[in-house]
């Protein structure tokens, strides 16, 4: 199976099959030891995404970790991502606070794929590597805002310098409207945790927040979300004389 995808993956990125010629009767297509890997990189995410019932998020995790290319990076956070419970809005309060049993699946599959089997340091790793690339920085921050829902995540987050690593992307990428979207709502769940407020405030989070909300005025998920940041860290005395400053 590894290998069949491996070869659709790179009939795909090369144009055509490996053991063919381009229409256009150009040379031979000879791909390097790097491009192998990527597409052995690749064909490896794609094949543990789709194992089921359970896909294994440890084999893409480590993927992402070993991938020397962008793309691979990116299509392993969105693998990561698909993997986990999503529910938002008025789903997600009644999971969390109706639904002991359903809430209970979701934290646990959060830490899992978050914690156990190494999704946040592989995204971090990600995150790390491709600082300009706005899709990596807004799917990663688009998995940290679901890891990030629960108390030990936030913790594991910060220890591996998520925090640094989600303000860099948001200084980064100030007009990309899915890079603030989301590393906003990352910082808010990182916020709910007393530590991680203090330290996103020291890193200049507060200044971060308000310039998104100033960037992005007519951004619906922006705004909400830059709003509701700002709340968690003004929770923190430390916080409040400046955020009222401003």
């Amino acid at each position: 199976v590894m290998l069949s995808r491996t070869s659709r993956t790179l009939a795909r990125r090369t144009g055509g099959s490996i053991c063919d010629r381009r229409r256009d009767t150009s040379p031979w297509i000879m791909p390097s030891m790097e491009m192998w890997r990527e597409f052995a990189l690749s064909a490896m995410i794609e094949t543990a995404a789709h194992v089921r019932p359970d896909p294994d998020s440890r084999a893409v995790a480590d993927a992402i970790r070993l991938s020397p290319c962008e793309s691979s990076v990116l299509e392993g956070c969105q693998a990561l991502l698909t993997m986990m419970p999503n529910c938002v809005g008025e789903a997600y309060q009644r999971a969390r606070n109706e639904d002991g049993e359903e809430w209970s699946k979701m934290e646990n599959a959060y830490e899992k794929i978050g914690e156990t089997d190494g999704g946040i340091s592989a995204v971090l790793n990600g995150m790390s590597k491709w600082p300009k690339s706005a899709g990596v920085q807004a799917c990663g921050c688009r998995f940290l805002r679901l890891a990030g829902r629960v108390e030990n995540n936030m913790v594991k987050i910060a220890e591996a310098d998520g925090i640094s690593i989600v303000l860099r992307a948001l200084k980064t990428h100030r007009d990309n409207a899915d890079v603030q979207h989301y590393g906003c709502w990352a910082l808010m769940n990182l916020a709910y945790n007393t530590s991680n407020r203090i330290k996103i405030a020291a890193e200049d989070g507060i200044q971060v927040f308000l310039d998104s909300l100033d960037r992005h005025p007519t951004h619906t998920g922006v705004q909400e979300l830059g709003v509701w940041g700002l709340s968690n860290l003004a929770c923190s005395d430390e916080n409040n004389g400046f955020i009222v400053s401003k």
